[in-house]
């Protein structure tokens, strides 16, 4: 698990600036910020976080399979991971806007 975390982390400190910018523009299109910035960080976003790790450091893949985890396995988890953190967001934008 510890192994997962730390890519995790890697891949979205390449999502978190761009789904940052994305929400930026969100907001100066006069939407909600964290909905812009929530749609980039489970699509757009990780779509180029992925992109540039495979360029940056593609031979780190080897490190998570020398451990057991396959690049399939590791996108997968931290998708779900940027999901459920989603999925709760979205869950308390409702219950917020239903008072």
């Amino acid at each position: 698990m510890k192994n997962i975390l730390l890519y995790y982390r890697e891949i979205n400190s390449f999502n978190l600036p761009f789904s940052i910018l994305i929400g930026f523009l969100f907001l100066v299109l006069d939407e909600n910020f964290l909905r812009g910035f929530m749609l980039s960080f489970i699509s757009g976003g990780m779509f180029i976080a992925l992109y540039l790790f495979e360029k940056r450091y593609k031979e780190k893949y080897y490190f998570y399979f020398n451990r057991g985890y396959s690049k399939l396995k590791l996108i997968a988890y931290t998708q779900v991971f940027n999901v459920l953190i989603f999925i709760i967001y979205f869950t308390l934008e409702r219950l917020h806007d239903g008072k």
